[in-house]
């Protein structure tokens, strides 16, 4: 490792225009066309924060009309799902205040821009979009220079060069940078860059100044993205070669360095200290699991998808980001040669291992595995190992072949992603193998080959174009059971999807048998859901109403269909019931139960 001296008076003009280079093509992709709309989606809930403080007053959030009306306008997002209702009626926001904190400053430059150019003050009109964005492309700026004031730690400035190429183009950093600026996964890049730097700056010189600065770093990691609390392990088993070392480095500091041990704790509180606050003041606690209503996604840690999230076809990190494999093996070259390479590839494991543990292990629509972004910076310095020792070896130039390879490879895949070739979700292999290497349009076979679109197959009717009956059960109850105020739900009926089918999805048809007159049927709800612990997600409730009822009059029969959604655990059960909302009375003699399982399972091709 070089000296902050040496590095100090070393030339740094190769890795300058490597920067220059970087910061020019992605601007351009990412500002070409105007100033992009990053407002949507998951970042509407970020940015709700700053919106709501501002335009409202406050943080607590008494009813949804507000962004009702930003929905609206603006069309960012298709349903609320940004924000948690709460037992008090008041709703929470479901993502941490580290965002917004960082765009504050951009924010409060668009608030003074608005009023005096006379443009809507409600968050999202043209000079938030402009100022967000801008914000976004400056923290990706910053996290591009600090990254190579750390590389410039172990390479010479070449190498340092070479890297912030490789890591920037030659990975799925590149497109989620342009086409999806301001995910906190990018700012995340930012702080882990910021967290690398401090924590060698920190080892080099244990003060009070370095230990704060670390603390606060920490902090903003947890305000962003809580899980990447994990990378506190960086600082913390820095210099450190096995626990006994361990050990004696915490030893150290309980003794001698003591005040600086507690200043970078309290630094750390005292930044992450707005996320207990704002949860304590809308909820009445100081700690909230903003994700509890939402039991369709979690964290499971006895069953991670670690070889789905490396491998597969759906969203496979090595399949889509193949450069990342010389990474892998660069740890091992690190670990022989220097300090700490044991250390960074036992947090990388640990922090692959918690990604793994998230249900919805493909971080929904992005290029290959968004999640590890947040990792990159010190994946970059395992690779620049990896590439030192390959420059010793009689086989340099067929590693700088793969290399180079995997580099035009993901360049070309970007392409692909730009293009609408390369789906953010729902890839098989029969998809992936049939659109390789195609820059020309996707034809409706081809189309055919992707996963099915769970959130959108509930909308339509079942057909059984594909499927085949895999289950058959009548279900009758008793001869006076009557939906009325006092009973307003029937019998519940529980199945076990493993009982049912082998597939990772089916379709449930429910035929419900009744006795009476159909307008008994206004206000009754026939529902499906996944039932996990002693909670329920992916609900789906259909009234007489809505236009995909199917009601029998001859028959006397509602017929009602349910497309299994991802699910949460082995263990979930699927439950189906009638809710009588309105009390009027209505027996129901009984419900013939369905199940059709897919011909072709193209979600197991892995």
């Amino acid at each position: 490792m070089q000296t902050p001296k040496s590095i100090a008076n070393h030339n740094l003009r190769i890795s300058t225009v490597a920067i220059f280079v970087i910061i020019s093509v992605i601007g351009y992709f990412t500002f070409n066309k105007g100033i992009p709309f990053i407002l949507n989606w998951d970042l509407f809930g970020h940015h709700a924060y700053l919106a709501n403080l501002f335009h409202n007053g406050t943080l607590d959030i008494q009813d949804l009309s507000f962004f009702e009306g930003i929905q609206k306008q603006y069309e960012n997002t298709n349903t609320l799902y940004q924000f948690v209702l709460l037992e008090n009626g008041h709703f929470m926001i479901k993502y941490t205040s580290g965002w917004a904190i960082l765009m504050t400053p951009f924010y409060a430059i668009a608030e003074v821009w608005a009023r005096i150019g006379n443009y809507p003050s409600d968050g999202f009109s043209y000079p938030y979009q402009t100022m967000i964005a801008i914000g976004a492309f400056s923290y990706f700026i910053a996290g591009i220079f600090v990254l190579r004031k750390v590389l410039a730690y172990f390479f010479k400035d070449k190498l340092v060069a070479v890297l912030l190429i490789l890591v920037v183009f030659g990975t799925n950093f590149f497109f989620m940078q342009f086409a999806s600026l301001g995910i906190s996964h990018n700012l995340e890049f930012f702080l882990v860059s910021l967290l690398l730097l401090f924590t060698i700056k920190f080892h080099h010189e244990i003060n009070l100044k370095n230990g704060i600065i670390l603390g606060v770093i920490v902090g903003f990691i947890g305000l962003v993205r809580p899980p990447d609390l994990i990378l506190t392990l960086i600082p913390i088993a820095w210099n450190v070669n096995d626990f006994g070392g361990f050990l004696v480095k915490i030893r150290h500091f309980i003794k001698f360095r003591k005040w600086v041990l507690f200043a970078t704790i309290f630094a750390f509180l005292i930044t992450f200290s707005p996320q207990f606050i704002y949860w304590k003041l809308v909820s009445g606690s100081f700690v909230v699991n903003s994700y509890a209503n939402n039991l369709g996604e979690g964290f499971d840690w006895f069953t991670p998808y670690i070889l789905e999230v490396l491998f597969s076809f759906k969203k496979g990190w090595l399949l889509y980001t193949s450069l990342m494999f010389f990474t892998i093996c660069g740890f091992y070259f690190w670990i022989k040669k220097a300090l700490n390479g044991f250390t960074s590839f036992l947090v990388f494991l640990i922090f692959l291992y918690v990604v793994s543990c998230w249900t919805t292990w493909w971080y929904a629509e992005s290029f290959s595995q968004r999640a590890l972004l947040d990792i990159y910076p010190l994946l970059t310095i395992a690779l620049g190992f990896f590439i030192l020792r390959i420059k010793e070896s009689k086989f340099s130039w067929f590693f700088a072949g793969l290399i180079s390879l995997s580099f035009l490879f993901n360049l070309f895949q970007t392409y692909q992603m730009t293009l609408g070739i390369l789906h953010g979700s729902r890839i098989t292999k029969d998809y992936y193998f049939s659109t390789f290497g195609q820059i020309g349009g996707v034809t409706d076979y081809q189309k055919s080959l992707l996963s099915i679109d769970r959130g959108t197959m509930n909308e339509f009717d079942f057909k059984d174009d594909n499927f085949k009956k895999c289950y058959q059960k009548y279900f009758r109850f008793k001869s006076d059971f009557q939906l009325d105020s006092l009973n307003q739900y029937t019998p519940t009926i529980d199945l076990p999807p493993s009982k049912i089918s082998s597939k990772s999805y089916f379709w449930v048809v429910a035929r419900w048998k009744y006795e009476g007159k159909a307008e008994d049927l206004k206000g009754k709800f026939f529902t499906m859901a996944m039932k996990h612990g002693n909670g329920f997600y992916a609900w789906r409730g259909i009234s007489v109403e809505e236009t995909i009822f199917h009601l029998d009059t001859v028959k006397k029969e509602v017929l009602v269909s349910y497309i299994t959604p991802n699910f949460r655990s082995k263990k979930d059960i699927i439950r189906i019931d009638v809710f009588n909302q309105n009390g009027k009375k209505l027996k129901i003699l009984g419900v013939k139960l369905e199940a059709y399982e897919p011909l072709v399972d193209r979600e197991k091709d892995f």
